[in-house]
């Protein structure tokens, strides 16, 4: 569905974010199963993410593994 698609996030954010770098978790619901999942796009803040322009974001279900896209609308955060 989404064949040139590459993870261009710097490698340092998935670093920040196993060690709790990040205080705003940002779900989906997803369009494959229907389950919440954590987006594999972080913020740092609730302001940050309300700032973003989110359109058309590949993500993979962790369930099917099956790819769906998805925008800012799709998405909402959660304190940790």
């Amino acid at each position: 569905m989404f064949p040139n698609l590459i993870d261009a996030r710097p490698w340092y954010l998935s670093i920040l974010r196993e060690k709790g770098g990040f205080t705003v978790a940002v779900y989906y619901k997803c369009k494959v199963c229907g389950q919440e999942h954590k987006s594999p796009i972080a913020f740092g803040d609730k302001k940050s993410f309300e700032s973003s322009k989110l359109v058309n974001n590949a993500f993979q279900c962790s369930k099917t593994g099956k790819t769906a896209g998805y925008n800012k609308e799709d998405m909402f955060w959660k304190e940790q």
